[in-house]
C-alpha cells in the first residue's frame, strides 16, 4: 500500500475499508496516488435526501428491538441512518464535508426535531457549494433560526444573537468587527421568519420568508460597505472578507490536516481561496492533496480522530456489521458527539479536547468490548443447538450488553483477507507502518496510536 494514498483516505474519507481489498478497482486506489486523487474528487455519489438514505442504502436488519427503538426515537434514528450511510459508502467525501461544515457552523437540532432533516441536508447538499451559499441555506433553516433566536427579530428591536455569532464564529472572527457591524447586520436580518410550532402556516419544507412589516429596508454599513443590504447581502459581504478566508482555512487545516497546523500553510491556503474570490470545499481539498507539505511526517498519524471518524472508521476498517440504530447512537454519545447536538454555540471540541476523562476511557475500551461481542455473536451463528445452550450458560456476563449490541464480525475472514493481500494487521488497524510485535486486534485497538490518524 502507498502511504500517501492511505493518508488521503484517512483525512478525506474515514480511513481504509476492508472492501477496498476485495475489489480490484478499489484496491488499485491504495497503490496509485493519481488514481486516488481523481477518484476522491470525481467519483462522489450524487446527493440523496437524508429521509431516503435508510430506504435506499441501509442494510440494517429488521430486528424487533431495533424497530421499537426507531419508533420511540425517530429523530435520533435519522441521524444514525446518516452514520450507517457513511459506513456503507465507498467514497464518503460529501458526508465528511458536511461533518466539517457542521464544525464550522455548529447549529443544533435542539427542540425543533420536526425540521431536523432540512438542517442535515443543508450541510449535505451544499457541501461542495461556495461557503456563502451553504451559510445562507443553513442559517435560513428553522433549526438555525430557533437555535440563534432569529425567528422573531423585529425592525424596532432587532435581535443581535445570530448576527453576532455570524461575525464572531462563522466568518471574520472576534477581533475583526465592531459593535456597529453587529447592529447593522441585526437590522439586515430583521423580519426573517420561518415555521413556528405554534403556527404551521408555512408548509414543508418551511422556507424562509420576510415579514415586510418588521423588515428594515434602510441603508446600512457593514464592514465599511454601505447599501440597502438584507440578510443574504450581509452574508456575502462577510464571506468575501479576507479574515473569513483566513478563519475557514485555519479550521479546514485543523479538521483535515493537523490539530496544530503551521501558520505558513494556513496562510498559503487562505491566500489561495482569496485569490479565487470564493471559499469552496473542493478547491480546498484539491489544493491540499496536491501540496507536498500535506504529506510531510509532521502531518501524518498525529491528528486526533473525531468521535464520528473514530466510530465510522473502526467499522469500515474491521468490516464490522452493526445491525441496530441504537448502537450507533449510544456509542457516539459515549464518545462525546451526538451529531447535530453540539455542546454549545461555540461548537465541538478540537484535537485532544476529545481525549479527556471518561471520553478517552470510552474511546479506548468500548471498541474492544464491541469487538468481543461481535466475535461472540458471529461464533454463535455458526454453532449447533447444543453448543449454543452451553455458550449461553457460561457467557452470561455478555448477554446484557449483547441484547443492545447486535453486531457481527468474522475476524478470521478479515485476517485471511489481509494475509492474501500481504498487509500486516498492525499496519492496517493503525494506518501506518509500525514496529509493534504484538499483532492482536484487541491490543491494537486499545493502543494510543489508534486514537490518531
Amino acid at each position: 500500500m502507498n502511504h500517501r494514498c492511505l493518508h488521503i483516505l484517512n483525512r478525506f474519507g474515514f480511513g481504509t475499508s476492508i472492501q477496498f481489498l476485495l475489489n480490484y478497482e478499489l484496491s488499485d486506489l491504495l497503490i496509485d496516488e493519481n488514481k486516488m486523487k481523481f477518484w476522491l474528487i470525481n467519483e462522489v455519489p450524487e446527493f440523496v435526501e437524508i429521509e431516503k438514505v435508510n430506504k435506499e442504502f441501509s442494510t440494517e436488519a429488521k430486528i424487533g428491538s431495533n424497530e421499537k427503538w426507531r419508533k420511540r426515537w425517530p429523530d435520533a434514528a435519522v441521524r444514525t441512518d446518516w452514520i450507517q450511510f457513511m459506513v456503507e459508502l465507498e467514497n464518503p467525501l460529501r458526508e465528511k464535508a458536511a461533518l466539517f461544515w457542521n464544525h464550522v457552523v455548529p447549529i443544533s437540532v435542539g427542540i425543533w426535531g420536526f425540521a431536523q432533516n432540512l438542517l442535515i441536508d443543508s450541510y449535505r447538499k451544499n457541501a461542495f457549494s461556495d461557503y456563502n451559499v451553504l451559510l445562507k441555506d443553513v442559517l435560513a433553516s428553522p433549526c438555525a433560526m430557533k437555535f440563534l433566536n432569529a425567528y422573531h427579530s423585529k425592525k424596532d428591536n432587532p435581535n443581535q444573537n445570530m448576527p453576532r455569532e455570524l461575525l464572531e464564529l462563522f466568518t471574520v472572527g472576534i477581533d475583526n468587527y465592531g459593535q456597529n457591524d453587529v447592529l447593522e447586520i441585526s437590522r439586515a436580518f430583521a423580519g426573517r421568519r420561518t415555521v413556528n410550532p405554534d403556527n404551521f402556516k408555512v408548509p414543508y419544507p418551511y422556507q424562509l420568508y420576510i415579514d415586510e412589516n418588521n423588515s428594515d429596508r434602510g441603508e446600512k454599513t457593514i464592514l465599511g460597505q454601505t447599501g440597502n443590504w438584507d440578510g443574504n447581502d450581509a452574508i456575502d459581504i462577510l464571506v468575501n472578507s479576507k479574515h473569513t478566508h483566513e478563519r475557514v482555512a485555519h479550521l479546514f487545516m485543523r479538521f483535515f490536516v493537523s490539530d496544530k497546523p503551521k501558520d505558513e500553510h494556513v496562510d498559503e491556503l487562505a491566500a489561495f481561496t482569496f485569490s479565487k474570490n470564493r471559499i469552496n470545499f473542493i478547491d480546498l481539498v484539491q489544493y491540499t492533496i496536491n501540496s507536498e507539505w500535506f504529506f510531510r511526517d509532521e502531518y501524518i498519524g498525529n491528528k486526533v480522530k473525531t468521535p464520528v471518524e473514530h466510530w465510522v472508521g473502526f467499522q469500515k476498517k474491521m468490516g464490522l456489521k452493526v445491525l441496530t440504530s441504537e448502537l450507533h447512537s449510544n456509542v457516539l454519545r459515549q464518545f462525546g458527539q451526538d451529531v447535530f447536538f453540539p455542546i454549545n454555540v461555540g461548537g465541538w471540541p478540537w484535537g485532544e479536547g476529545w481525549l479527556n476523562g471518561n471520553l478517552l476511557i470510552n474511546r479506548v475500551f468500548l471498541p474492544k468490548a464491541i469487538l468481543e461481542i461481535a466475535q461472540e455473536n458471529q461464533q454463535e451463528i455458526e454453532m449447533s443447538f447444543s453448543e449454543k445452550v452451553t455458550y449461553r450458560t457460561f457467557k452470561k456476563h455478555l448477554l446484557g450488553m449483547r441484547f443492545e449490541s447486535a453486531v457481527l464480525l468474522n475476524i478470521r475472514e478479515v485476517i485471511n483477507i489481509l494475509k492474501e493481500n500481504n498487509v500486516k494487521l498492525s499496519s492496517w488497524v493503525l494506518s501506518r507502518n509500525t514496529s509493534l510485535k504484538n499483532d492482536e486486534i484487541s491490543y491494537l485497538i486499545t493502543h494510543q496510536l489508534f486514537q490518531y490518524h
